[in-house]
């Protein structure tokens, strides 16, 4: 929030006091020995009302405080051109990281608010979701991104200029070239997939990145999903996206999954376990290897990757807790209840660090995808 005022002759320095209730000022100046007329207000948070108000100092005597101005900062909605790969390593960089308690639960109407805006923004009813940012979430910013790289337009909803909720990051493709959704629920702890997700949507075409706002870590209030986990203090807590549904995240993903009922899901993730592959995919049921899977599986095959599913591995880790996997194959309470049978619109995979945080060797699983999953448009 920039402020500016007139000049006082012979002041030395000026004050700045702040307040939510004009009827009630704090004695205490937001900022003291300003030396301008003028100051920058890092510290509010869109969407809340303020009051300001000025003093000038000189000899060490203050004066009375100017008139009063109220405004409520807003995150603007912008057209930007620039790189969306760096755009995305800026908001992971400022991501909070564990034990950092950043992640807010959404209340139930928050969490239906939030499915409003998703539902106007992948219609392309960017209107309705300019009205809904600015009613529910005024810490979002709406962004008509232009990606240099790939010269294509994209809706980023980002929560900007700080962090405030922690609820993580979307992007869409208006135009997309191929129906798939690039999920990355854990960008901190599962090392580089960040990077290789948007790298995935990037070259794939792909419909849809959403991204996680905080570390899976950052908070310690247990989700009450089932499963069990040694990463987040013994329990999934509600900040680990991928256990846990009152997040925006499983919104995002539920609303993308509604409306878009051939769409398919890759959830990314990442291990160091000796008896799994370099690439390890699951359907998210236990039991239940589906064409999309061993698809994807032989293209990587045919690649030279190491890759395997649930019927040719011993890897334990087939996502049968994910609760995005969950709800795409159809349970009816997924943080509780796990899916009986896919469908094939889900794909977790699971990764060696190695081949996730290298470009060149991860080109393989992109490759693979495109091999895997054709165009909407037959002529791309």
């Amino acid at each position: 929030m920039a402020l500016e005022w007139s000049a006082v002759e012979e002041a030395e320095q000026y004050r700045v006091y702040r307040t939510t209730d004009v009827s009630n000022w704090p004695s205490t100046p937001l900022q003291s020995a300003v030396p301008t007329p003028s100051f920058i207000d890092t510290t509010a948070h869109n969407g809340t009302q303020y009051g300001y108000r000025v003093t000038a100092v000189a000899d060490n005597a203050e004066s009375a405080s100017s008139s009063s101005a109220q405004a409520r900062p807003q995150a603007v909605d912008r057209a930007v051109t620039a790189s969306l790969r760096e755009r995305i390593r800026a908001i992971y960089d400022a991501m909070p990281r564990r034990d950092s308690e950043a992640f807010v639960v959404p209340s139930a109407e928050k969490q239906t608010q939030w499915r409003a805006l998703l539902d106007a923004l992948v219609n392309n009813d960017t209107t309705a979701a300019r009205a809904r940012i600015d009613a529910s979430f005024p810490s979002y910013a709406l962004i008509r991104f232009t990606d240099t790289a790939t010269d294509r337009r994209y809706w980023l909803l980002q929560e900007a200029p700080t962090v405030e909720f922690g609820w993580g990051t979307v992007v869409i493709d208006p135009s997309p070239v191929r129906d798939l959704a690039v999920e990355v629920p854990h960008p901190y702890y599962d090392i580089n997939t960040y990077a290789q997700g948007i790298d995935l949507f990037l070259e794939t075409g792909a419909r849809a990145f959403i991204m996680a706002g905080t570390s899976r870590c950052a908070n310690r209030e247990p989700s009450g999903c089932d499963g069990e986990t040694t990463v987040c203090n013994n329990s999934y807590p509600v900040s680990d996206v991928a256990h846990a549904t009152e997040t925006s995240f499983q919104v995002t993903h539920e609303a993308l999954a509604d409306t878009f009922s051939e769409m398919v899901a890759l959830n990314l993730h990442g291990n160091g376990l000796s008896d799994c592959e370099t690439v390890f995919l699951s359907s998210g049921v236990w039991d239940d290897t589906t064409n999309t899977v061993t698809a994807l599986r032989d293209a990587l095959l045919d690649r030279d990757v190491n890759a395997a599913d649930p019927m040719s591995s011993a890897c334990p880790l087939v996502g049968g807790t994910n609760v995005q996997g969950r709800y795409t194959n159809g349970s009816p309470a997924p943080c509780t209840q796990e899916a009986t049978d896919a469908n094939g619109r889900f794909i977790h995979l699971e990764q060696q660090l190695f081949f996730r945080e290298s470009p060149a060797q991860y080109a393989a699983l992109i490759d693979a995808v495109n091999a895997t999953f054709a165009p909407l448009n037959t002529d791309e």
